[in-house]
């Protein structure tokens, strides 16, 4: 029972939505209670978590990755590149972080393929 990552799955989102009960302003929960979602390939409440992170906190670019990923799984492409865009724009001046650079170099590649599989 405690190898099966759908049961740990389930209970982190038991535990950030416990938490979200006392802080309902905790982007980084939103955000992480988006990834279970995921994980729990529940993506309709994964793109609620993420734009509830999204509107209590507009920088941490990574939700964007996420929000637009997501999106781009369900088929809304137009909404995948919009947040993957805004991502590539956070994070392609981010000269202290090498890493966030290349990752945006790769999303800049996804958008271009999302854009041509929705043309």
């Amino acid at each position: 029972m405690f190898s099966n990552s759908n049961f740990w799955d389930k209970l982190a989102v038991q535990s950030y939505k416990a938490i979200l009960k006392n802080k309902p302003g905790t982007a980084i929960i939103h955000n992480n209670l988006g990834l279970a979602y995921l994980r729990l390939k529940l993506p309709q409440k994964a793109v609620r978590s993420f734009q509830r992170a999204i509107k209590l906190d507009k920088t941490p670019a990574n939700t964007y990755y996420h929000l637009g990923c997501t999106y781009e799984k369900i088929g809304k492409r137009a909404e995948s590149i919009r947040f993957l865009t805004r991502y590539s724009k956070l994070t392609k001046n981010d000269n202290n972080n090498k890493k966030k650079q290349n990752k945006s170099d790769v999303v800049e590649k996804l958008i271009k393929k999302v854009q041509s599989s929705s043309a």
